[in-house]
């Protein structure tokens, strides 16, 4: 496995310290059991504190299993989907969550009418938005070592990855730009692209594709971005950093 090193922690700022929790990015739940025993993925490994990390589990179960029913076509997702099936029938902790995101579909959603055979999806996307900025926060350690609030000025946008997706013309721009390599050893389960724009005040724009099927898309202001927002939250987290971290 690959294996990060930091003194910090990315998640709070805070110097590394017992007890430690191994952070997989992105979380490990997309990986079905079955194919990482068949194909034993190199999965980025990065220490955090285990309440840091812990604090975003419930994110994460509801993060997966909320996107589970628009990836069974896909060879990883129909993995993935078989073992949340699994889980459901024999787990009875699993069942509150996936009757949950059930509840996510509507037929007529806040009472419009919608065409024959079609249904809405809900999704909940303060929890979508945060555990997608905590996979580009720990990508974007790994590859800068640069640390990102958790509050930080920035966009989280999902689409599905489908045959009737229409990208977005920025994305089409993105995916046209010079220099901008897929990264990502896992084909089919996880991907992303990422570019900082120095000729837009130096935006940063990521791109996840997972389970060939969700396609995340994050942009956000440069850590050393001089707005008002910017340099706010920048000096609140630096204050938060230099405060002793709390057992």
């Amino acid at each position: 496995m690959a294996k990060l090193l930091p003194k910090l922690c990315y998640l709070c700022g805070h110097e590394l310290c017992p007890p430690i929790d191994a952070d997989h990015v992105p979380m490990k739940e997309l990986w079905a059991p079955e194919l990482r025993k068949k194909h034993a993925p190199r999965l980025l490994i990065v220490p955090v504190h285990k309440t840091c990390n812990g604090a975003y589990q419930r994110d994460e179960d509801y993060f997966v299993r909320t996107i589970l029913p628009f990836v069974p076509r896909s060879y990883a997702g129909n993995a993935l989907f078989r073992k949340a099936i699994a889980e459901y029938h024999s787990n009875d902790r699993k069942r509150p969550l996936m009757r949950k995101v059930l509840r996510e579909f509507e037929r007529s959603p806040s009472g419009l009418s919608l065409p024959a055979g079609k249904i809405a999806k809900r999704f909940e996307g303060a929890r979508v938005a945060r555990v997608t900025w905590k996979i580009v926060r720990g990508l974007h350690f790994h590859h800068h070592e640069q640390l990102l609030p958790e509050d930080w000025t920035k966009s989280v946008e999902l689409h599905l990855a489908d045959e009737r997706f229409v990208p977005p013309d920025h994305f089409m721009a993105f995916m046209s730009a010079p220099n901008n390599p897929a990264h990502g050893a896992y084909p089919g389960v996880f991907s992303y692209r990422f570019q900082k724009f120095s000729d837009a005040n130096n935006l940063h724009y990521w791109a996840l594709l997972i389970l060939d099927r969700i396609l995340l898309i994050a942009t956000f202001h440069d850590f050393d971005c001089a707005c008002i927002p910017c340099t706010n939250r920048r000096e609140h987290w630096a204050a938060t950093k230099s405060a002793p971290k709390q057992p």
